[in-house]
């Protein structure tokens, strides 16, 4: 991908990285061999944070309009939306 990098998120243990640039989908790479684990299936335009599990299993990310989207790294399958009352997060 080209363009500005949004967010990067290194796993606890070294071995995952999850990205995202500006106008791309969350990705996640395997740091060892540099190759792709998966693509987050999402529609997020914006978020404010990426973060990875201790375990480096699952990431979330605070949307802009006040939602927490969980996805499994291995699959990109996304696992839970949570709407917070109030709007940012």
């Amino acid at each position: 991908p080209e363009g500005a990098c949004r967010a990067c998120e290194l796993s606890a243990d070294g071995k995952r990285v999850v990205f995202q640039y500006v106008g791309e989908p969350v990705r996640a790479y395997a740091v060892d061999t540099g190759r792709a684990v998966s693509r987050f299936a999402c529609e997020l335009e914006a978020f404010k944070r990426l973060r990875l599990s201790a375990d480096g299993r699952t990431a979330a990310a605070a949307t802009s309009g006040g939602e927490v989207v969980v996805w499994d790294v291995d699959t990109g399958k996304e696992l839970r939306r949570v709407k917070c009352d109030g709007g940012s997060v």
